[in-house]
């Protein structure tokens, strides 16, 4: 949140968006605590004016609740073309919801 108050102090009244933690199989058995502040994030955004959360964590999951692996390079952190692809429309389309009115 002490990012907020810096950004607020400067900006009050900008909109803030917050992207959630992408999910990725090489942090996998750290995947609870990802989900857990990314719940945390939303509620503080969904609790703030001017604060919006664009979840993009559904999209980077499979139907077995898992990462999907082909938006992946070798390393399985980093997104491929097609990972930066789907994250960007994702992005850009919640941007033009909550800015292009």
């Amino acid at each position: 949140n002490t990012i907020n108050h810096q950004v607020r102090r400067k900006y009050p009244v900008v909109p803030i968006f917050w992207i959630a933690i992408t999910p990725v199989n090489s942090r996998i058995k750290v995947m609870d605590k990802v989900f857990a502040m990314n719940k945390q994030i939303k509620s503080i955004c969904e609790g703030t004016k001017n604060m919006y959360f664009i979840d993009t964590e559904n999209a980077f999951l499979g139907t077995d609740g898992k990462p999907r692996p082909e938006l992946f390079i070798n390393d399985q952190l980093h997104l491929n073309r097609e990972g930066y692809v789907l994250w960007s429309s994702i992005i850009k389309q919640e941007l033009d919801r909550q800015l292009v009115k």
